[in-house]
Formats: structure tokens, C-alpha cells, sequence
């Protein structure tokens, strides 16, 4: 197994995924989302809309979230807030 991310290298890069979020949605419109593109993957051929891929980086990262919130409860701390109140 490789060397464990830290923490700060866990937080960068989840609000790094999360700005990419942001800024697609700050330049999309509603309309724009399902713009379908073409994506080469391993000698086929997906097609994805632009809220296909959004929706995906969403629930991966609110996946992995979960899996560090659960780790963080078995040590005894909160949970992550993916959104908290401003």
C-alpha cells in the first residue's frame, strides 16, 4: 500500500473537487447540462452529458466523504460537513 494522504492533502483535494463544481456550474446554464459529449475509454465509447459528470463527481466525493467521516467516528470526532451553514 502506498504512503497515506494526510490531512491537508485529503481537504486540498476535496475543495479542489468541489471548486470544479462551482466554476461549471457559475458558467453553465440550465440548458447546457445536457449537452452530450463523447468520451474514448478503453476501446469504447461512452456519451455523457454535462450533468452526467457533475452528478458523478458529487456522489464520488460525497462517497469518499462518507468513508473518512466514518473513520473519523471510530476515533471519536464529527463527521464532515459537506454543506454547513453559512
Amino acid at each position: 500500500m502506498d504512503t497515506p494522504h494526510g490531512a491537508d492533502e485529503l481537504a486540498r483535494a476535496i475543495e479542489t473537487s468541489w471548486q470544479i463544481v462551482v466554476t461549471c456550474l457559475d458558467h453553465w446554464t440550465v440548458e447546457m447540462l445536457d449537452h452530450v459529449f463523447r468520451r474514448d475509454a478503453g476501446g469504447s465509447v461512452q456519451w455523457h452529458t454535462r450533468q452526467s459528470v457533475i452528478m458523478r463527481l458529487i456522489t464520488h466525493e460525497a462517497y469518499h466523504c462518507g468513508e473518512i467521516s466514518l473513520m473519523l467516528g471510530m476515533h471519536g470526532l464529527g463527521p464532515i460537513d459537506l454543506w454547513p451553514p453559512s
